[in-house]
């Protein structure tokens, strides 16, 4: 087939999708554009890629971070996330009570733009990063926060799941990308194939967790052809998960498709609790018995990886060799801007492109040190006690935050994604940040078919 005509085919494709999905239910207000366009960059490509790509002449530099057009781009949807919220009279004070090792981490590498090689650039990288939670923060202050969430999610994927195939398939220019060994990589709409990996992750547990919620959203003469939709762009997903060649997100996709259907069925449990602390605690000693017997370097055998995960290992030696500020760090991902990174490039010699470790712990500690490792130990134990409150408190029972946040503490383990502009970094910011004025939880407020 002509790529022209497949490029025809796949549009009309997704501008069915989209108005199916528009006919079916309404996902908020106008305001959810601003972390739709936010995300679609995150789950693609820099916004100048495109006038480029069709070999126009905009004055876009090659370093996608500094270039104009991106950071107008960025800049806008930033500033447009800040109106929103103070026309709709967001309580900043509220936001800090309930986020405190969110906010205070945030500041914390405010701050470390002061001692690192280029305080203008750090600093304005903490703002671009910020901007993921000001986005967010616009998601939760719809009417509906969870549901329009999971329709902006859902709506993404309508179109990044569909087009990746296609471009993977009919413009290998785009979707296709040669390997340092020189074999051929697909990466999709990305540039990446663990990025595509990633995207594909996400979308995936966001359709499994629509799938979950649509009896309750509509009449069963709209559900047959809703859920064959969703099966259909799953089946899409698998076989790009199966192009992508990642290993970590084909684990965290079973395993957040595990929690969803795991965690649902515990919270209507009366004894869910329990058996949860029971849980907790098998996966403690699992965990225990991996650093003891090396199950993880087992298991990335079985899936095509090498006992040091691909040459991870190698580069969290080398790095942590180097990290000459143990307590206060280089400076919100500044690492590789210093003199020390040249060094670590000669010694890692295939890797010498690399601007991350492939561990979002070992991430932080290289950016804020033991400082930065407290504070990210702190948001996570509040964040993660929030998402259980909301698990086994609310009615019905809220899973898929829970799930979300053990899939990214699974998926940092060996790739970077906390405080990154990154398409899980902000999902998990999306459905765990805390904005409840009361201190008790709101009953049934998800589901409009709910009493």
């Amino acid at each position: 087939m002509p790529s022209y005509i497949a490029l025809f085919a796949g549009l009309a494709f997704i501008a069915w999708l989209y108005a199916s999905d528009i006919r079916q239910r309404k996902a908020g207000s106008p305001a959810l554009w601003v972390p739709g366009l936010w995300l679609f960059v995150l789950g693609t490509r820099s916004i100048s890629y495109w006038p480029q790509y069709m070999g126009l002449n905009t004055g876009s530099t090659v370093d996608t971070e500094s270039d104009p057009i991106n950071t107008v781009y960025l800049g806008v949807l930033l500033l447009s996330a800040v109106l929103v919220l103070i026309k709709r009279k967001f309580d900043w004070e509220l936001l800090f009570r309930n986020n405190r090792a969110l906010l205070l981490l945030y500041l914390f590498y405010a701050l470390s733009s002061s001692w690192s090689p280029d305080p203008f650039i750090t600093f304005r990288r903490v703002v671009k990063d910020f901007g993921c939670v000001l986005t967010g923060l616009v998601i939760l202050v719809e009417a509906r926060p969870l549901h329009a969430c999971r329709v902006l999610y859902f709506r993404l994927a309508c179109f990044t799941l569909p087009m990746s195939l296609l471009v993977a398939k009919y413009f290998p220019a785009i979707g296709r990308y040669r390997a340092r060994a020189g074999d051929t990589q697909y990466c999709g709409l990305t540039t990446h194939k663990n990025t595509l990996g990633e995207v594909v992750l996400i979308s995936m547990l966001f359709l499994v967790w629509d799938l979950t919620e649509l009896p309750n959203e509509l009449p069963p003469s709209e559900l047959k052809l809703a859920r064959r939709i969703r099966y259909i762009l799953l089946a899409i997903g698998t076989y790009l998960m199966y192009l992508a060649e990642s290993a970590t997100s084909k684990v965290c996709l079973a395993l957040g498709i595990f929690l969803i259907f795991y965690l649902a069925k515990l919270a209507r449990n009366p004894n869910g609790r329990r058996i949860f602390r029971k849980t907790l605690i098998v996966g403690l000693v699992l965990g225990a018995a991996n650093m003891i017997l090396g199950i993880t370097g087992q298991v990335a055998e079985l899936l095509g990886r090498n006992m040091t995960l691909t040459g991870r290992t190698e580069i969290w030696d080398v790095t942590l060799r180097h990290q000459e500020h143990p307590v206060i760090g280089n400076g919100f991902y500044a690492f590789w801007d210093t003199d020390v990174a040249a060094t670590i490039y000669d010694e890692l010699g295939d890797f010498i492109h690399i601007r991350t470790v492939h561990n979002g712990y070992l991430e932080v500690y290289i950016d804020g040190g033991f400082i930065a490792v407290a504070l990210l130990a702190y948001y996570l134990i509040s964040t993660g006690r929030y998402s259980f409150k909301r698990l086994f408190d609310s009615t019905p029972p809220i899973v898929f935050p829970f799930a979300i946040w053990a899939v990214a503490m699974a998926y940092n383990n060996s790739e970077s994604s906390y405080f990154r502009l990154d398409f899980l970094w902000f999902t998990v910011l999306a459905v765990t940040m805390n904005y409840e004025a009361s201190v008790g939880l709101p009953k049934a407020t998800e589901h409009p078919l709910s009493p």
